[in-house]
C-alpha cells in the first residue's frame, strides 16, 4: 500500500489568497519605516519661530499655544485650539536635504525640514521666493525657521531644547567654523570636511582623515578662501590634527572641559554637511568613554553627515568640548562620536609648523585612519565585502584602533557571517563595554543564529545602558515571540511604542503578518490531511 499527497485546488487557492496579502503587508511594512508623510503625521506644538533673522521670545510662544497639525495630506497651523490655516503639502524624504512643500491658495511655501527623534525643525519661503538652502534665517531672506515638538498621546507638554540655544550657537560661532578641503598634486579636491579657528593667526582644529591624502590644503572662510602653510599637531591615532591657515585677526571658539557636561544635556554640533555651511543639529550627551589619562571619547544623538567630519561640539554656554569624528543613522536612531577638547588643548600654542609636503601625509595610505574610512564608505554604499577587507587591514596595522571591531562585526552580519559577527562583537564589548550599540548588534547576530536565549540577554544588556532605544525593545519583544514567552513580548513592544510613536504601525503589521501566517500553515496542514489519498495498488 502507498500514499500519496495531493495537492488540491483549494490549496492552491489559498496560496494565491494570502501570499499578495503577505506581499502587501510587507510594503506597507516598509513605508512605515521610511521617513515621509508618515513620520510627520500627528500634533506637533510650536517651540522657536524665526522669521528674517527675528526670533519671537519664548513665553509668547508657549503663551499663544502655537500647533502644527499634520494630518493626511493636511497641514494645520492652530492658535490656542483655533485653526489659523490650512494647506495641502508634500515631502520629499529621498533628497538632501529634505524637503517640504505647503501649498495654498495664494502659492507654494518651498523648504527643507530635518526630523529628530520627536523634535523637527522647518525653514520655509515665503511664495515666489526661492527653497532655503540651509536652517538659518536672517533680515531680507523671506524665510522662516520652524522648531517643532511631537506631542504624544496622554503627554504632558514640556520643551526639550531650547531653540534660543541653538540660535546663539549658531550666531557666536559660525564666523569661526570653516571647510577644510584636500587637493591632490593635481590640484584636484580628494575630501572636504569641517573645521574652526582657535587662534587668531589662522590655527584651525580637523579630523586627520579629512586632510590625510592632501598635498595641498586651503581652508573657506566665509567668502575668504585662505592657504594652509603646514601643521602644527597630527595625532594620526586618534584622528585629530591642527593645521596653520596663512591669516590674521580671525575669530575663534571659546574652549570648554568635557568632563564639565552632565549626561542626558543637550550637545550642539556646527559644521558644513553635505556642501550646506553653518548648520547646526544638536542632541543629547549619551556617555564619555575615558581612556587613559587624556583620551576621551564623546558619545552624542547630534546627527552628522558627510561634510561634519572636524566640525565642533559646543555645551550650551558656547564652548567647544568636542570635535565630531563619525557617527551611525539609521532608522531608529543617531549616534555620533566626537573626539575631547582635552587632546589638543596643549597642543594649540605650539609656534612649531611643518611643511605638508614634510608632514607625512602622503603616507595616509598606510594608516588604520585611511583603512578604517575606506572600510566605512564601503559599507555606506553596501559594498560589506571590501568593507570587511579593509576593517581587517585596520587591525593588522592598529588592532587597538577606534571602533574596528564594532565596524567589522556590522560588516559581517549584513553578509551573514554570524559566527564571526559575534566573535568580533565581543571583542568590541571588551574594548567598550558601555556602548549600547554593540550589545544590540549582537543581540542581532544572535537571533539570526538562532540564538535566542543569548540575543535576549544582548538585547537586556543594551537597555540596560540605554532604556530608551526603541529599537532594542522591538527586536526582545520579536525574539520573545520565537520563544513562545508572549506576555514578556507584549510589555517590551509598549516600551518601543512609548518610546518611538512611528513604531507602532510597524509593530501591528508584524504582529498581524505573522498571525496570518501561522494561520497559513494551519490551515494548509489541515488541507493536506483531508486530501490525501490512499491508494492500493
Amino acid at each position: 500500500m502507498s500514499t500519496i499527497s495531493v495537492c488540491s485546488d483549494k490549496r492552491k487557492r489559498y496560496t494565491r489568497i494570502f501570499v499578495p496579502l503577505l506581499l502587501g503587508i510587507f510594503l506597507l511594512a516598509m513605508n512605515a519605516f521610511g521617513e515621509g508623510k508618515e513620520a510627520l503625521r500627528g500634533t506637533w506644538a510650536i517651540i522657536a519661530y524665526e522669521a528674517e533673522g527675528v526670533s519671537i521670545p519664548e513665553e509668547q510662544i508657549t503663551a499663544a499655544k502655537l500647533q502644527v497639525a499634520f494630518l493626511g495630506d493636511k497641514m494645520i497651523q492652530k492658535c490656542d485650539g483655533n485653526v489659523l490655516s490650512e494647506a495641502t503639502y508634500k515631502v520629499e524624504s529621498n533628497r538632501t536635504p529634505k524637503t517640504i512643500d505647503s501649498i495654498m491658495t495664494n502659492g507654494t511655501e518651498k523648504g527643507i525640514y530635518l526630523l529628530e527623534g520627536d523634535v523637527l525643525t522647518i525653514c520655509m519661503s515665503k511664495p515666489g521666493h526661492t527653497r532655503p538652502l540651509n536652517f538659518a534665517t536672517n533680515a531680507g531672506s523671506k524665510q522662516m525657521l520652524l522648531r517643532l515638538q511631537r506631542i504624544l498621546p496622554n503627554q504632558t507638554f514640556s520643551p526639550v531644547a531650547s531653540f534660543t540655544d541653538t540660535d546663539r550657537i549658531l550666531k557666536e560661532s559660525s564666523k569661526a567654523v570653516v571647510v577644510v578641503t584636500a587637493y591632490d598634486k593635481k590640484g584636484n579636491a580628494v575630501n572636504r570636511g569641517s573645521g574652526f579657528f582657535v587662534r587668531s593667526d589662522g590655527a584651525v582644529v580637523t579630523n586627520y582623515h579629512v586632510v590625510g591624502m592632501a598635498s595641498d590644503i586651503k581652508v573657506t572662510s566665509g567668502d575668504k578662501i585662505l592657504d594652509v602653510e603646514g601643521l602644527i599637531f597630527t595625532d594620526e591615532k586618534n584622528d585629530l590634527v591642527i593645521l596653520k591657515a596663512k591669516a590674521r585677526d580671525l575669530p575663534v571658539v571659546k574652549l570648554g572641559v568635557v568632563g564639565k557636561a552632565n549626561i542626558g544635556e543637550h550637545v550642539y554640533l556646527v559644521s558644513n554637511p553635505e556642501g550646506l555651511e553653518n548648520t547646526i543639529s544638536d542632541g543629547l550627551l549619551r556617555g564619555i568613554r575615558k581612556i587613559g589619562n587624556k583620551k576621551e571619547i564623546i558619545w552624542m544623538t547630534a546627527p552628522t553627515s558627510d561634510g561634519s567630519s572636524g566640525g565642533p561640539v559646543f555645551n550650551k554656554d558656547v564652548e567647544v568640548i568636542g570635535i565630531a569624528t563619525s557617527g551611525i543613522s539609521n532608522d531608529s536612531r543617531n549616534l555620533s562620536f566626537a573626539m575631547s577638547v582635552k587632546m589638543i588643548k596643549d597642543k594649540i600654542g605650539s609656534k612649531r609648523i611643518t611643511e605638508i609636503k614634510e608632514s607625512g601625509l602622503g603616507n595616509y595610505e598606510n594608516t588604520a585612519t585611511y583603512w578604517n574610512s575606506l572600510g566605512v564608505e564601503y559599507s555606506k554604499s553596501g559594498s560589506y565585502e571590501y568593507a570587511i577587507e579593509a576593517y581587517k587591514k585596520v587591525i593588522r596595522i592598529n588592532p587597538d584602533y577606534g571602533q574596528v571591531f564594532y565596524n567589522l562585526g556590522t560588516a559581517y552580519i549584513k553578509v551573514g557571517m554570524y559566527k564571526q559577527a559575534i566573535e568580533r562583537l565581543k571583542q568590541a564589548i571588551n574594548t567598550n563595554p558601555d556602548y549600547a550599540e554593540v550589545h544590540y548588534n549582537l543581540g542581532i547576530a544572535y537571533k539570526k543564529s538562532g540564538m535566542h536565549k543569548e540575543a535576549i540577554e544582548a538585547y537586556k544588556q543594551a537597555i540596560s545602558i540605554d532604556h530608551d532605544y526603541a529599537a532594542v525593545h522591538f527586536n526582545l519583544a520579536s525574539t520573545y515571540c520565537k520563544l513562545g514567552m508572549h506576555k514578556e513580548a507584549i510589555k517590551a513592544y509598549k516600551q518601543a511604542i512609548r518610546i518611538n510613536l512611528t513604531m507602532q504601525r510597524f509593530i501591528i503589521i508584524s504582529v498581524l503578518s505573522t498571525a496570518i501566517w501561522v494561520c497559513i500553515k494551519r490551515q494548509l496542514k489541515l488541507t493536506s490531511r483531508q486530501y490525501v489519498l490512499t491508494l492500493k495498488i
